[in-house]
């Protein structure tokens, strides 16, 4: 009863959510679910312990950014192993690896937790969460993760599907989501289409197509509808391209320590 609502684009998706101000914290309703998906200390955020709640446009794409499954599992579903870190740190480096230069500058850590509903992963300032057992789907952990040797390419530019029959197949591509979460560190917010979609089915791999081949997107879309194979083999040397340069410049490093994987540049 003590709590004040306030309005504001917490995500950068153009969309408003509301939150409530309480001795000091704001929750956050991030996607609109009707559940808080997290508290941020507002002295931190707006640096004043005693400013008014404000409406507006924030854009605070890296302060809480969740993607979602894009339904529930089937009810009779078993439920699935959770993932270590063991299991996150190959996935991780070709993430970063795969994604434009940018990250290198930063310093962040990533925790496997048991995320609300059918999120999937969340990041917050520095810190990312992958959920430990893809909202009850299963992840799919790619053994040769710097290929994509069981997705073909599917109908939207940039878009994967894994082959039937495949492990990918009904499990949810842990690459997609970690270079999602990475993406958001690096500002992007929310969008309908590409790397950046809000919600992620089972069996479906995003490229960052927009990092790798800004300049030629209209190309690549007249070269995806005309062949979609030779289009995905274009952009698959330009990842590869971007990993030389990238191994050849500075090594990555990650440590797993209490808990958390952390990752830094030598």
């Amino acid at each position: 009863s003590d709590a004040t609502p306030i309005v504001g684009d917490w995500n950068g998706d153009g969309v408003d959510q509301i939150g409530t101000w309480r001795n000091g914290w704001f929750s956050l309703d991030m996607d609109g679910d009707g559940q808080w998906d997290s508290s941020v200390d507002k002295s931190f955020r707006f640096g004043r312990s005693d400013a008014a709640p404000i409406i507006g446009e924030w854009s605070l794409s890296t302060t809480l950014a969740a993607l979602h499954a894009a339904h529930a599992p089937p009810a009779d579903q078993p439920a699935p192993a959770a993932i270590t870190l063991a299991d996150l740190e190959p996935i991780v480096e070709e993430a970063v690896l795969r994604l434009p230069s940018g990250l290198e500058g930063l310093s962040f850590q990533i925790h496997i937790a048991d995320l609300a509903g059918l999120r999937l992963g969340q990041t917050s300032g520095n810190t990312i969460w992958i959920d430990h057992n893809a909202a009850g789907f299963g992840w799919f952990i790619d053994p040769a993760p710097a290929d994509n040797s069981q997705f073909r390419p599917a109908t939207r530019v940039g878009e994967l599907e894994a082959l039937p029959g495949t492990d990918a197949a009904q499990r949810v591509d842990l690459l997609t989501v970690v270079m999602h979460e990475f993406a958001h560190l690096l500002g992007h917010g929310h969008s309908e289409h590409g790397l950046m979609q809000p919600a992620l089915e089972p069996g479906m791999r995003w490229l960052p197509i927009d990092d790798l081949a800004p300049a030629d997107a209209s190309a690549l879309e007249i070269a995806w509808a005309d062949s979609p194979h030779g289009a995905l083999a274009w952009l698959d040397d330009l990842a590869a391209a971007n990993r030389r340069e990238k191994q050849s410049d500075r090594e990555l490093q990650l440590q797993a320590v209490d808990e958390a994987l952390l990752l830094y540049w030598k």
